[in-house]
């Protein structure tokens, strides 16, 4: 595949073995890796791969991220949502590289990638791929004493400097790190608040801690929240929302207001107080019995109007899909059922997977939001073809159809039915790829026999 194009191993052969297993592995992600090779000569050169110690995890996604950053250079503004999933190895006793994860009993991993996206929710890529596990669950006892660097939310600092580093390297694009209320730490907020790091990369975080202001107006501390929520409405805004555990949709209206405040620093903590704005969506009459929807942003951006305080909404609401990508990995790649015992052959192998669980919800979003881009551009011939014949069951055209119409034909084959104005779901899409990939393969195979009886 194209995205370990630039793999080095060291090792050509190791280089060519390592696309000829990411690209088995894609046909069929959600079975058993022996189902994905024809053979057993194939299947044992694919462990042999992902145990040689020279294929590392690291080496694994260094070309994808390579890879992605060449995309982002190509947008004016790139979001990157980062955050915490848990691979849960419960059943998996005798693994190695694994530890508690809610529970001394739940065994696993954690997960922590951040993603990149256009601004209309396009994933190009995986930029940061953390992960670790526990040694054991620990208290709470001195916990806000410890340095930042001791502590599991040192991740989410770790997410902003990756994504710093690459807007360092892209001065023509607009790099903006996002968080969900994990992320309220003051040491992020401080390391974009330190002129010495000339920091390139902005920041949006929803907010956890209704935290002290340095100073109100006269002269008494106040509390964050209140202190925008006194503020005049800049705009409102209304979508629908499904309800939580129904398909049933309701209208949400929000009021929309903004601030440039000065945090104040905390008692354990020894920082100088740090500038930034905060942004507050408030649903107005929300229905009875229902506490309404409300989104308190914190952001480094310097916001001057109505248009921006709602595009930083709109950029928080794509956060969305890194958990789109989750369920992706966990369930489209059934990541927590691969059977590896050894730490690096789990961690290469999860690599492997979320790099073609990219590619999924790339394909996805991209069918959205540019559906008139021509199929070829994405699938081979074979792909195209397979998919069209099976399911128009008609002549096939002399143009391949555009991406937004063969993706609806691969969901169709993972049981998606075409409904007006609705788009295929990602479970739908790689229930179909798995069947693609085998009418592309029979495609091929009727289309070489052909060709050899007319050259009889």
């Amino acid at each position: 595949m194209e995205e370990l194009s630039g793999i080095q191993l060291n090792d050509k052969r190791l280089d060519k073995r390592s696309k000829e297993v990411l690209s088995a592995l894609s046909k069929n992600p959600s079975q058993s890796i022996p189902s994905a090779f024809s053979s057993w000569s194939e299947l044992c050169a694919a462990y042999q791969f992902i145990n040689n110690k020279k294929v590392t995890p690291e080496k694994i996604i260094a070309p994808h991220i390579n890879s992605t950053i060449e995309r982002i250079k190509q947008h004016q503004t790139v979001l990157m949502p980062q955050d915490t999933t848990e691979l849960n190895y419960a059943s998996h006793h005798k693994k190695q590289g694994i530890g508690p994860i809610h529970t001394e009993k739940a065994k696993g991993m954690l997960l922590h990638p951040t993603l990149a996206l256009t601004t209309d929710k396009v994933c190009l890529g995986i930029i940061d791929d953390y992960s670790w596990y526990r040694e054991s669950i620990s208290g709470k006892k001195d916990h806000k004493n410890k340095p930042i660097e001791d502590k599991e939310s040192y991740r989410w600092l770790l997410s902003y400097r990756a994504c710093d580093e690459i807007a360092q390297q892209s001065p023509d694009t607009r790099i903006i790190n996002i968080a969900d209320r994990e992320g309220d730490i003051y040491e992020f907020f401080q390391e974009t608040a330190d002129k010495r790091k000339d920091c390139k990369a902005h920041w949006i975080i929803r907010s956890a801690q209704n935290r002290l202001l340095e100073a109100s107006e006269n002269g008494e501390p106040s509390k964050l929240w209140e202190h925008v929520k006194a503020e005049t409405s800049v705009a409102e805004i209304e979508f629908e929302i499904k309800e939580r555990d129904s398909s049933d949709k309701r209208k949400v209206k929000q009021e929309i207001k903004y601030k440039r405040v000065q945090i104040k620093c905390p008692k354990t903590k020894n920082f100088e107080p740090v500038e930034l704005t905060i942004v507050i969506a408030t649903e107005i009459d929300p229905p009875e019995g229902n506490k309404g929807i409300e989104w308190i942003l914190l952001t480094s951006l310097d916001i001057s109007t109505a248009e921006e305080a709602l595009e930083v909404v709109d950029f928080y609401l794509c956060r969305w899909q890194i958990e789109i990508y989750f369920k992706v990995l966990k369930s489209g790649c059934s990541i927590e059922k691969r059977q590896f015992v050894h730490e690096h052959n789990l961690n290469v192998c999860i690599r492997l997977y979320m790099i073609i669980a990219w590619r999924i919800l790339y394909l996805t979003m991209l069918s959205r939001s540019h559906p008139e881009v021509s199929c070829d551009a994405v699938f081979e011939v074979c792909e195209w073809q397979s998919v069209y014949a099976v399911v128009k069951k008609g002549v096939l055209p002399k143009k391949a159809p555009s991406v937004g119409d063969m993706m609806t034909m691969i969901a169709q084959l993972g049981g998606y039915i075409k409904k007006p104005n609705s788009n295929p779901g990602v479970k739908t899409i790689w229930l179909g790829f798995q069947r693609m990939h085998d009418f592309a393969l029979a495609w091929s195979s009727f289309q070489t026999l052909q060709g050899e009886e007319l050259n009889e």
